[in-house]
């Protein structure tokens, strides 16, 4: 159930402990390194919408947000690609 997180030294603890390892798995899958900065700031920012107990589940579940927040890219970044081919080959 998401709720308003209230224990922001939590978050920023996670936040300083894990910024630049999610940093490196955004950036080795989309191959953008400003592209992942932006990304990894999406991921911190989506935990402010859950209720996060302890900072020892939270791993696993900060993963799992990089890991949805990327395919969402890669499949946003692909449909850019065919419409942009799309649009040019028809002019």
């Amino acid at each position: 159930m998401k709720t308003i997180h209230s224990n922001h030294d939590l978050l920023a603890g996670v936040y300083e402990d894990m910024y630049e390892e999610i940093r490196r798995y955004i950036a080795i899958r989309i191959k953008d390194d400003d592209d992942a900065k932006d990304l990894c700031q999406d991921v911190f920012l989506r935990l402010f919408d859950y209720d996060i107990q302890a900072k020892e589940t939270i791993r696993r579940f900060v993963y799992t947000i990089a890991r949805n927040i990327v395919i969402d890219h890669l499949r946003h970044h692909a449909m850019k690609q065919t419409y942009t081919f799309y649009i040019y080959d028809r002019a």
